[in-house]
């Protein structure tokens, strides 16, 4: 049985490993998600989790962001944004 979801305050005071990565890699089979961590460019540590798993997280994480987005009024560009806008600065 699933644990009542936390706020991220009680979260971040849990006494357990944290990660960090500035970017990822995504590998697939028919069942499961595997999520490369990466910190400039080297891997680092892997997340695997079933596709249901996955597609929860994918749920929260976008939930997440648009809470931040809506509350900041700002809007958070993905690393392919930032990419096609630094490469038209360039031209």
């Amino acid at each position: 049985m699933e644990q009542p979801i936390k706020s991220s305050i009680q979260l971040q005071n849990i006494d357990i490993p944290k990660l960090y990565a500035n970017g990822f890699m995504i590998g697939l089979t028919l069942s499961d998600l595997n999520v490369t961590l990466v910190i400039n460019g080297k891997p680092t540590h892997q997340l695997i989790m079933s596709l249901i798993s996955a597609k929860t997280l994918m749920n929260g994480l976008r939930n997440a962001i648009e809470d931040f987005e809506s509350k900041s009024g700002t809007t958070i560009p993905d690393m392919n944004e930032l990419k096609d806008l630094f490469n038209k600065k360039e031209q």
